[in-house]
């Protein structure tokens, strides 16, 4: 096959070059936490994989939040949880433990939650990078 002339030289149809691939590493961390003492409607805050978390029992489902409200930075001691949803007691801040959306002012920011796997008495919690 001849190329074509186009304007005395040889026309060559341009083939885009790849970008260079990246690889990003994420470092994925887990977490194991002990819920046999865990009752429903009760909440248990614990320290591990560089981040602060605040497990709460729903009638036996689990849910993994960040330990801090994001109004006030502080962390959800004390707080109440009525079924799914989480009161900061010190300026009345309600989130949905769901999904983390802020419910109530003064909040406006959602929580960060965790992925939970329960294997028996034990929750194993997935932390993603932010």
């Amino acid at each position: 096959m001849e190329l074509p002339i186009v304007g005395g030289r040889v026309w060559k149809p341009s083939i885009p070059t790849p970008a260079p691939r990246r690889e990003w590493v994420r470092e994925i961390r887990e977490l194991e936490v002990d819920i046999s003492d865990l009752g429903f409607g009760e909440m248990l805050a614990v320290e591990g994989a560089g981040e602060s978390i605040l497990i709460c029992n729903v009638e036996g489902e689990f849910f993994a939040l960040q330990n801090e409200c994001t109004h006030g930075g502080v962390p959800f001691d004390p707080a109440k949880l009525r079924g799914h949803e989480l009161e900061c007691e010190r300026h009345g801040a309600r989130f949905d433990i769901r999904d983390g959306r802020a419910l109530a002012l003064p909040a406006t920011t959602c929580l960060r939650g965790f992925e939970v796997e329960r294997r028996g008495r034990m929750i194993r919690i997935r932390i993603d990078p932010a």
